[in-house]
């Protein structure tokens, strides 16, 4: 009886869930927040804390790991999978944050190429962090962005209309709308 392969979607979440835990550590936070800065130098230093065999390239690992180090939240269920749409309406609508911004930064960053993220994310992220002492935190599920970023590129766009419709047409529950079987219809 042959073992079934785990997903992308599996070891991407296996990833992130050892970014949550080793930024459980603050040492290890500043180790990986300068990731974000795109320094060679950062990357070294960081290196010894980032998870091996991740399923994706090392720049995105990078983004990732530098992104759960600026704003570390827990990872939630498998069968609560959000988008960072639905996670962007959520901190839209923050008594704190200005919607408006938060609805041009989405557009703007709908529009960008996979190599020109990291700064935009970045800034959003810090965002988040800014209603961290609020009652209601707002969970950023990074094991489902990390393999949204791992499909950016696709010629359909089906992550870039997830986003898009997960802010501007949200559910109730702000749960990402699509289950994995309505995203199969957009990706074939």
């Amino acid at each position: 009886m042959t073992q079934a392969l785990p997903s992308l979607k599996d070891h991407c979440r296996t990833t992130v869930a050892e970014l949550i835990r080793i930024c459980q550590d603050r040492a290890v936070r500043s180790a990986l927040r300068p990731l974000l800065a795109g320094i060679p130098d950062m990357q070294i230093r960081a290196m010894r804390y980032l998870p091996r065999n991740a399923p994706v390239n090392q720049d995105l690992l990078y983004l990732i790991a530098g992104l759960v180090a600026e704003y570390p939240c827990s990872l939630p269920e498998p069968n609560n999978v959000m988008s960072f749409g639905a996670s962007l309406y959520k901190l839209s609508q923050h008594p704190d944050i200005k919607a408006t911004g938060i609805e041009r930064r989405l557009e703007s960053l709908l529009q960008l190429e996979l190599d020109s993220l990291m700064q935009p994310l970045h800034s959003l992220v810090v965002q988040f962090s800014s209603t961290q002492s609020s009652k209601t935190s707002i969970v950023i599920d990074y094991a489902t962005l990390l393999y949204h970023l791992r499909c950016w590129d696709d010629s359909r766009k089906w992550v870039q209309l997830t986003w898009a419709r997960d802010f501007w047409c949200p559910k109730e529950d702000g749960k990402e709308q699509n289950s994995d079987e309505t995203l199969d219809i957009v990706k074939s």
